[in-house]
């Protein structure tokens, strides 16, 4: 003991600084000074503070009642009024109690925890981490910021999905490839197929704007289906020809038609000629005519070839008896 008062060294080559009140009962434990703090475990360090207990072997607490009950453990805890004690709960922790935020790479933390850094990697283990209440991460950098989710299996990487910014878009990547894009005008793009309940747009209503919306839902099809239209007038000889973008043909088949006269009946009109060279033609019409047309096609080009979509999917087994939207079934869901 090299001075206080009330101090005891009693655990081999321990050691009390000062203070007043420490107890050093653990072999090579230290207590450094402060008042009433206890280093009981062997190898055990309180460097200061009060009412800190270092009970766990190397453990370690400072602070102001704070409590380092399992071996290899850390803790401070940082409560300036000195009225809740804060404890380990297992072995090998590292906890701190820091009201005014704990800075790594600055002395001016603005949050719980403030990482200032000119490059930072995180790696978390696969228990995760806990926060109770809200939570936020701010990420500052004059470059890119990246978040990575890393899927390993016995210590080899199996995937990895990616966060991005890339100026001023987000990117969402799997396996080095961009699958979402939140792109900074508010635009959206998907590099695979939608499933969803429903969809629709919404803007502000055209005739009431200030305190209305509209709501439109989206036309659904069990095929990849293009849907094209407008009008054409019928020429002296009844006919006339629709000529359609220049991609048509290379894009869609299995064509379907329409066609509905417009002021006046036209029980004659017909398809005179089937799409080819991406227009098609029709006839017996009246001079003059005009004619509303529809023409569509399923898609037929290298990504739709490669991904149509199964209209109806048994469900697995482990979802048999289960509903995507429980609510809109009642009872049928809750039996």
């Amino acid at each position: 003991m090299a001075g206080g008062s009330g101090n005891n060294a009693t655990g081999d080559d321990a050691t009390v600084g000062g203070g007043k009140g420490n107890s050093a009962t653990g072999n090579q434990s230290t207590v450094g000074g402060g008042s009433s703090n206890t280093a009981s475990g062997v190898g055990a360090t309180v460097p200061g503070g009060k009412f800190n207990t270092a009970a766990g072997d190397y453990s370690f607490a400072a602070g102001c009642l704070a409590k380092a009950l399992h071996a290899n453990s850390f803790i401070w805890n940082g409560d300036n009024g000195c009225s809740d004690t804060l404890s380990t709960t297992g072995a090998q922790d590292f906890i701190i109690n820091a009201p005014g935020g704990v800075g790594i790479g600055t002395n001016d933390p603005k949050s719980p925890l403030h990482l200032q850094t000119a490059d930072l990697g995180l790696d978390f283990p696969k228990n995760g981490f806990v926060i109770e209440g809200n939570a936020w991460i701010n990420l500052y950098t004059e470059g890119n910021p990246k978040i990575r989710f890393i899927n390993v299996s016995g210590g080899a990487i199996v995937d990895i999905w990616q966060i991005e910014k890339t100026g001023g878009d987000l990117e969402f990547q799997y396996g080095g490839n961009t699958k979402v894009t939140f792109e900074a005008d508010g635009d959206v793009v998907i590099s695979g197929n939608i499933h969803k309940g429903g969809g629709s747009f919404k803007i502000d209503h055209p005739l009431h704007p200030h305190d209305k919306y509209l709501y439109h839902s989206f036309v659904e099809s069990p095929d990849m289906k293009n849907i094209y239209d407008g009008t054409v007038t019928v020429g002296d000889a009844g006919t006339a020809t629709v000529e359609l973008p220049t991609y048509f043909e290379a894009l869609n088949r299995d064509f379907r038609y329409q066609l509905t006269a417009i002021g006046t009946p036209g029980p004659n009109l017909y398809v005179s000629r089937t799409i080819e060279g991406n227009s098609f033609s029709i006839a017996g019409g009246e001079p003059g005519m005009d004619v509303s047309w529809q023409v569509t096609g399923i898609r037929k080009d290298p990504y739709a070839e490669l991904n149509r979509i199964q209209v109806e999917v048994d469900k697995p087994a482990d979802e048999i008896g289960t509903y995507l939207h429980p609510d809109a079934y009642g009872s049928l869901a809750e039996n």
